[in-house]
Formats: structure tokens, C-alpha cells, sequence
């Protein structure tokens, strides 16, 4: 067996006994305009050979506050944990639907049909939330198919005097994720914690 496959074996026994094993993983990032001064926010930040707390760092020195960093544009957004929102109200939900999947690729996401269909939820139905995009969008599970919902109106932010959803659904609980972005910085090249750069 190969080197990488043992290590992504001991990554996931990792991930799994720490309680951070993701249930959804997208390739995908919302704010390509945040990429264009990265720099890390804190000190002593190392960047890691897998977007994952417990991979091993990269060798080389820690980096400090002020760091510049060049993004590869390859992104990581791992689920820890879904957002549960019970529908109150027969509703019909838009969005585009990439099928029963637990990860996204990028390749997939860009290749997907562009117009939005329409998903019916009734009263006792439950969504979950996967990952929040841009704009009020976000990634949910409808009826065991992921899709993207052109407007959460579950979502904080909406306008309850605009929005035709608002007694719609109830919010139980928010999902927990965690992006990662692979960077360059002096040479080396590895996986650094989004929180640590903004």
C-alpha cells in the first residue's frame, strides 16, 4: 500500500476518533474577490500537507502575522455538522440539484446545468443545511438530494417585509464547517485554515 493511502487511512481514523469526521466536503469557494492580499492574521501558522487540524505540518519555519500568501485557487470546505430547519408551511423551494453525493467538486459544480429547478417541502419536512455560498445561497439536503438553493430564506438577513417565505420554516439548529485554502508562501505549498487569513 502507498504512502499517500496509509496517511489518508490514518487521517480519517483521526478525523473520526476527534468527532470532526466531515459529512459533506465541497470544492467550491464563494469570495474569489477575498483572494487577492492574503495574508495570515495570527502568528506561529503552519501550513499542513492536508486541509485537516490534525495533518502534519509542512517543513519549513512557522509563519507569523503579516505573512503573504499566494492562493492555488483549490479550496476545502468540510460539513462537521448539518444545520436541521423544519418546514412550517408547504413551499416550493429553487435551486439546481447535484444528486445524492457527499462531495463536490469543483469540475462537477462548474459542469452542472446552470437554470434552477423547483423542489416542493411540506410541514413536518426537514432540510439540511450543508455549507452557507454567497448572497443568500447555500448548499442543503432536500429529500436526500444535495442542492443548491438559489435563496435560504430560513436564513438571518432576509427582510421578513420582502420575503414570501417568512412563517416558512423554523431554524433548529446552524451547520459547522470549516474552509481550507492551499497557499504558496517562499517556496512551499500546503493547506492553511481559512479563519487564520481574515
Amino acid at each position: 500500500m502507498g504512502g499517500g493511502l496509509v496517511l489518508a487511512g490514518l487521517l480519517l481514523i483521526v478525523g473520526i476518533s476527534s468527532g470532526n469526521a466531515p459529512i459533506f466536503v465541497s470544492e467550491i469557494f464563494y469570495c474569489d474577490g477575498c483572494l487577492a492580499d492574503l495574508a495570515v492574521m495570527k502568528d506561529n501558522i503552519s501550513l499542513r500537507t492536508d486541509p485537516i487540524q490534525s495533518a502534519p505540518a509542512i517543513q519549513g519555519p512557522a509563519l507569523n502575522k503579516g505573512a503573504k500568501l499566494e492562493s492555488t485557487r483549490e479550496f476545502m470546505t468540510r460539513t462537521i455538522s448539518a444545520g436541521h430547519i423544519q418546514v412550517l408551511k408547504t413551499t416550493v423551494i429553487h435551486g439546481r440539484s447535484f444528486g445524492r453525493i457527499n462531495r463536490l467538486a469543483k469540475t462537477q459544480y462548474d459542469a452542472a446545468p446552470k437554470g434552477y429547478k423547483q423542489f416542493s417541502v411540506d410541514p413536518g419536512d426537514q432540510i439540511e443545511e450543508l455549507q452557507d455560498l454567497s448572497e443568500g445561497s447555500c448548499l442543503a439536503k432536500i429529500k436526500d438530494q444535495v442542492i443548491e438553493v438559489g435563496a435560504c430564506r430560513w436564513l438571518e438577513g432576509f427582510n421578513p417585509k420582502t420575503n414570501p417565505d417568512e412563517g416558512h420554516f423554523k431554524v433548529l439548529d446552524k451547520s459547522k464547517t470549516e474552509t481550507w485554502i492551499k497557499v504558496r508562501n517562499s517556496g512551499r505549498e500546503g493547506w492553511v485554515f481559512l479563519d487564520e487569513l481574515f
